[in-house]
Protein backbone atom coordinates (compact mmCIF):
# COMPACT_ATOMS: atom_id res chain seq x y z
CA UNK A 1 0.00 0.00 0.00
CA UNK A 2 1.33 3.46 -0.95
CA UNK A 3 0.96 6.24 1.59
CA UNK A 4 2.32 9.53 0.39
CA UNK A 5 3.47 12.15 2.83
CA UNK A 6 2.02 15.65 2.92
CA UNK A 7 5.46 17.15 3.48
CA UNK A 8 7.90 18.11 0.78
CA UNK A 9 11.62 18.68 0.68
CA UNK A 10 14.12 20.11 -1.77
CA UNK A 11 17.08 18.01 -2.85
CA UNK A 12 19.89 20.15 -4.22
CA UNK A 13 22.05 18.57 -6.91
CA UNK A 14 25.53 20.14 -7.05
CA UNK A 15 27.51 17.65 -9.08
CA UNK A 16 27.07 19.64 -12.30
CA UNK A 17 28.31 23.06 -13.28
CA UNK A 18 24.87 24.59 -12.71
CA UNK A 19 23.11 23.46 -9.52
CA UNK A 20 19.43 22.58 -9.61
CA UNK A 21 16.82 21.56 -7.08
CA UNK A 22 14.34 18.72 -7.08
CA UNK A 23 11.14 19.32 -5.11
CA UNK A 24 10.25 15.91 -3.80
CA UNK A 25 7.79 13.99 -1.68
CA UNK A 26 9.07 10.94 0.23
CA UNK A 27 6.82 8.01 1.06
CA UNK A 28 6.94 4.35 2.01
CA UNK A 29 5.84 1.60 -0.31
CA UNK A 30 6.07 -2.05 0.73
CA UNK A 31 8.43 -1.07 3.56
CA UNK A 32 10.81 0.84 1.30
CA UNK A 33 11.36 4.60 1.21
CA UNK A 34 10.64 6.05 -2.23
CA UNK A 35 10.75 9.56 -3.63
CA UNK A 36 8.39 11.26 -6.05
CA UNK A 37 9.80 14.26 -7.91
CA UNK A 38 7.21 17.03 -8.15
CA UNK A 39 9.24 19.56 -10.14
CA UNK A 40 12.76 20.64 -11.05
CA UNK A 41 14.07 24.14 -10.20
CA UNK A 42 16.74 25.38 -12.60
CA UNK A 43 18.41 28.69 -13.35
CA UNK A 44 18.94 29.54 -9.68
CA UNK A 45 22.16 29.99 -7.76
CA UNK A 46 23.17 27.59 -5.02
CA UNK A 47 22.39 30.30 -2.43
CA UNK A 48 18.89 30.77 -3.85
CA UNK A 49 18.27 27.03 -3.79
CA UNK A 50 19.44 26.84 -0.18
CA UNK A 51 17.10 29.71 0.77
CA UNK A 52 14.15 27.85 -0.82
CA UNK A 53 15.22 24.65 0.93
CA UNK A 54 15.31 26.48 4.27
CA UNK A 55 11.85 27.96 3.67
CA UNK A 56 10.39 24.53 2.92
CA UNK A 57 11.96 23.22 6.13
CA UNK A 58 10.26 26.02 8.04
CA UNK A 59 13.41 27.91 8.88
CA UNK A 60 13.26 31.68 9.12
CA UNK A 61 14.56 33.55 6.12
CA UNK A 62 15.44 37.19 6.45
CA UNK A 63 14.13 39.70 3.94
CA UNK A 64 17.70 40.87 3.32
CA UNK A 65 18.54 37.41 1.97
CA UNK A 66 16.39 38.05 -1.11
CA UNK A 67 17.17 40.31 -4.01
CA UNK A 68 14.33 41.13 -6.38
CA UNK A 69 15.72 41.34 -9.89
CA UNK A 70 12.51 41.81 -11.87
CA UNK A 71 8.90 42.14 -10.81
CA UNK A 72 7.00 42.98 -13.96
CA UNK A 73 3.52 41.62 -14.69
CA UNK A 74 3.68 38.61 -17.00
CA UNK A 75 0.77 36.24 -16.40
CA UNK A 76 -2.23 38.24 -17.61
CA UNK A 77 -0.37 39.45 -20.71
CA UNK A 78 0.77 35.91 -21.56
CA UNK A 79 -2.77 34.57 -21.17
CA UNK A 80 -4.09 37.38 -23.38
CA UNK A 81 -1.62 36.64 -26.18
CA UNK A 82 -2.28 32.90 -25.90
CA UNK A 83 -6.04 33.45 -26.10
CA UNK A 84 -5.74 35.76 -29.11
CA UNK A 85 -3.59 33.20 -30.92
CA UNK A 86 -5.94 30.37 -29.98
CA UNK A 87 -8.88 32.35 -31.41
CA UNK A 88 -6.86 33.27 -34.50
CA UNK A 89 -7.47 37.01 -34.05
CA UNK A 90 -3.86 37.80 -34.90
CA UNK A 91 -4.35 36.39 -38.41
CA UNK A 92 -7.82 37.95 -38.71
CA UNK A 93 -6.20 41.37 -38.33
CA UNK A 94 -3.66 40.66 -41.08
CA UNK A 95 -2.45 37.53 -42.85
CA UNK A 96 1.16 38.29 -41.83
CA UNK A 97 0.92 38.54 -38.02
CA UNK A 98 4.69 38.96 -37.65
CA UNK A 99 4.50 42.57 -38.86
CA UNK A 100 5.26 45.15 -36.18
CA UNK A 101 1.94 46.98 -36.48
CA UNK A 102 0.00 43.73 -35.95
CA UNK A 103 2.05 42.93 -32.84
CA UNK A 104 1.46 46.46 -31.58
CA UNK A 105 -2.26 46.09 -32.27
CA UNK A 106 -2.36 42.92 -30.19
CA UNK A 107 -0.53 44.69 -27.36
CA UNK A 108 -3.11 47.49 -27.47
CA UNK A 109 -6.03 45.02 -27.38
CA UNK A 110 -4.58 43.13 -24.43
CA UNK A 111 -3.46 46.34 -22.72
CA UNK A 112 -6.98 47.74 -22.99
CA UNK A 113 -8.38 44.63 -21.31
CA UNK A 114 -5.77 44.49 -18.54
CA UNK A 115 -4.92 48.12 -17.82
CA UNK A 116 -7.82 50.10 -19.36
CA UNK A 117 -5.63 53.17 -19.80
CA UNK A 118 -4.81 55.55 -22.63
CA UNK A 119 -2.40 54.74 -25.45
CA UNK A 120 0.21 57.01 -23.85
CA UNK A 121 -0.21 55.16 -20.55
CA UNK A 122 0.13 51.82 -22.37
CA UNK A 123 3.29 52.96 -24.16
CA UNK A 124 4.94 53.52 -20.76
CA UNK A 125 3.92 50.22 -19.13
CA UNK A 126 7.27 48.51 -19.86
CA UNK A 127 8.59 49.26 -16.39
CA UNK A 128 5.93 47.10 -14.73
CA UNK A 129 4.66 44.80 -17.49
CA UNK A 130 6.17 42.41 -20.04
CA UNK A 131 3.19 42.97 -22.38
CA UNK A 132 5.11 44.46 -25.31
CA UNK A 133 7.86 41.81 -25.16
CA UNK A 134 5.29 39.01 -25.00
CA UNK A 135 3.64 40.47 -28.12
CA UNK A 136 7.03 40.43 -29.86
CA UNK A 137 8.03 44.11 -29.59
CA UNK A 138 11.53 44.29 -28.08
CA UNK A 139 12.33 47.95 -28.61
CA UNK A 140 11.57 51.25 -26.91
CA UNK A 141 7.86 51.92 -27.29
CA UNK A 142 6.94 55.12 -29.13
CA UNK A 143 3.27 56.03 -28.74
CA UNK A 144 3.09 57.61 -32.22
CA UNK A 145 4.68 54.67 -34.03
CA UNK A 146 3.50 51.69 -32.00
CA UNK A 147 0.02 52.90 -31.03
CA UNK A 148 -1.28 55.60 -33.37
CA UNK A 149 0.54 54.27 -36.43
CA UNK A 150 -0.91 50.82 -35.78
CA UNK A 151 -4.38 52.30 -35.31
CA UNK A 152 -4.06 53.97 -38.71
CA UNK A 153 -3.28 50.57 -40.26
CA UNK A 154 -6.25 49.02 -38.42
CA UNK A 155 -8.52 51.74 -39.79
CA UNK A 156 -7.28 51.04 -43.33
CA UNK A 157 -8.12 47.35 -42.86
CA UNK A 158 -11.36 47.83 -40.90
CA UNK A 159 -13.70 46.54 -43.63
CA UNK A 160 -11.55 43.48 -44.34
CA UNK A 161 -11.22 42.67 -40.62
CA UNK A 162 -14.98 43.03 -40.06
CA UNK A 163 -15.73 40.78 -43.05
CA UNK A 164 -13.30 38.12 -41.81
CA UNK A 165 -14.72 38.19 -38.30
CA UNK A 166 -18.31 38.09 -39.57
CA UNK A 167 -17.55 35.15 -41.87
CA UNK A 168 -15.82 33.34 -39.04
CA UNK A 169 -18.29 33.97 -36.22
CA UNK A 170 -21.71 34.65 -37.78
CA UNK A 171 -23.93 32.23 -39.62
CA UNK A 172 -26.16 33.18 -42.55
CA UNK A 173 -29.17 33.12 -40.22
CA UNK A 174 -27.57 35.57 -37.77
CA UNK A 175 -29.41 38.82 -37.26
CA UNK A 176 -27.50 41.94 -36.34
CA UNK A 177 -29.63 44.77 -35.03
CA UNK A 178 -28.93 48.34 -34.17
CA UNK A 179 -29.91 49.53 -30.70
CA UNK A 180 -33.35 51.05 -30.16
CA UNK A 181 -33.67 54.70 -29.08
CA UNK A 182 -33.53 53.91 -25.34
CA UNK A 183 -30.46 51.67 -25.75
CA UNK A 184 -28.82 54.31 -27.97
CA UNK A 185 -29.35 56.95 -25.27
CA UNK A 186 -27.75 54.68 -22.65
CA UNK A 187 -24.80 53.95 -24.94
CA UNK A 188 -24.42 57.66 -25.73
CA UNK A 189 -24.46 58.43 -21.99
CA UNK A 190 -21.69 55.83 -21.52
CA UNK A 191 -19.63 57.54 -24.22
CA UNK A 192 -20.17 54.96 -26.98
CA UNK A 193 -20.53 56.58 -30.41
CA UNK A 194 -22.70 54.78 -32.93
Amino acid sequence: MTRKSESYHLDIQKHRKNPYGLLRNSYREDGKVKKETICRLTGLSLEQLRAIQAAIQGKTIMKEDFKITDNREYGASFVGVSLIKQLGLHTDIFSRPAEKWVKSSLAMIIGRLIYAGSKLFLSHCGSYSALWEICGINEKIDVDDHCYGSMDRLLERQDAIQKRLAAKHLSKSSIITTPNDEQAQILKHLGVNL
